[in-house]
Order: C-alpha cells, then structure tokens, then sequence
C-alpha cells in the first residue's frame, strides 16, 4: 500500500474484531489467573480452589465465547483474516477447556495446579496470537 492509498472498511472491520477479541480473550486471562490467589487467600481447601477456578474459567469462556464467536465469523467475510490462524486459536481454546474441566473434577489429583496452568497457558497462546494478528495488520498497513 502507498502513501496515498487508505486502508478499506474491510481491513478497518477485521482490526477492530481482532483488537476486541484480543482484549477479551487477554482480560479473561488475567481474570482466571488472580481468581484462585483469591480463593487461597480465603482459606478454601487446595481442592475446592483449583476445582472453583476451573468452574469459573469454564464460565467464563462459555459467557464470553459467543460475542468472540460473533466477531470471528463476521471477520471471517473480509480481506485479511486467516483461517488457519483462527483454527489453531480455537483448538487452543479447546485445550484450555480440557484443561479446565480436569481441574473442575481434580485430574490429575495431586497436580491440581499443572492443569490449571496449562490451561491458561493454551489461553495465553491464543491472546499471542490476537495480539500479533494485530501487530501485524498495523504494520502492513502502513507499507
């Protein structure tokens, strides 16, 4: 693009999806990572804090996955969004949810805190992810 040129509402659509879903997906990040210090810091058993974060996380992503889902399909229609991008965010998301279900039933029992965090790990993948998609879009747009 040169400098005459002016980035379409196509492209102007799919930044804002990114950018939202980006915030999204990282606040719900950082929401499921201080939930159990919570929980710890109200004396709840190992066990309940793990299986009540997972249970939280879980409910989290299924209240906030719908608008992202939203977003995604209308970005979907436009110049520059990738596919397989969105395919391995959500088979990460998936991760983080099989993660999370495991804590909610203490799998594995003696390692609550592994699958927790494995979980928010596969989750703070996906907001890497949203967050280089928006980088990179900024920085092609400005060529």
């Amino acid at each position: 693009m040169n400098e005459t040129e002016v980035p379409s509402h196509k492209d102007a659509c799919v930044d804002a999806g990114r950018v939202m879903n980006m915030l999204t997906v990282s606040l719900t990040v950082t929401w499921l990572a201080l939930f159990p210090l919570v929980l710890i810091l109200l004396g709840l058993p190992t066990r309940w804090v793990w299986g009540a974060a997972g249970g939280f996380g879980m409910f989290a992503i299924f209240a906030l996955g719908p608008a992202v889902l939203r977003r995604t399909a209308v970005m979907k229609r436009h110049d520059g969004f990738s596919t397989t991008r969105s395919y391995w965010n959500y088979a990460f998301t998936a991760l983080c949810l099989i993660a999370l279900v495991c804590c909610v039933f203490g799998v594995p029992s003696d390692k609550p805190l592994a699958a927790y965090f494995g979980g928010l790990t596969a989750l703070l993948v996906v907001t890497g992810s949203l967050f280089f998609s928006v980088i990179e879009s900024l920085a092609y747009s400005s060529d």
